[in-house]
Parts: C-alpha cells; structure tokens; sequence
C-alpha cells in the first residue's frame, strides 16, 4: 500500500511466418519489445494498459 508509482518493466518476444503456399521458402521473423512505463496507481485509473509490438496492439 505504500507504494503508488513507480516504473514497469514489460518484455515480449513473438514470432511471425509468412502463409503464403506459393511461396516456397516462407520467411519467419522475430519481434522483441522492451518497455519501461511510468506509472502511478489511483482510485479510478486506468486498468488496461495498450502496447504497440511491432507495430500491432500486444495488449
């Protein structure tokens, strides 16, 4: 109860591949994400927190 704000640490990792059939050899590729977020806790806050990881919502 004593602590109200402070600094949220979040990683993610995810992996994508192409779904083509066409495409013979389909390419895989791996996003990585590091957030360091403000925050501070309050009656009537916010309780969803979006992030953006590689350019799509990871939330």
């Amino acid at each position: 109860p004593e602590v109200t704000e402070g600094v949220l640490h979040v990683s993610a990792m995810a992996a994508s591949c192409d779904d083509d059939p066409a495409n013979e050899y389909p390419a895989c590729h791996v996003h990585q994400q590091d957030w360091g977020v403000p925050v501070r806790i309050t009656d009537g806050g916010a309780s969803r927190l979006p992030l953006i990881l590689a350019g799509m919502d990871a939330s």
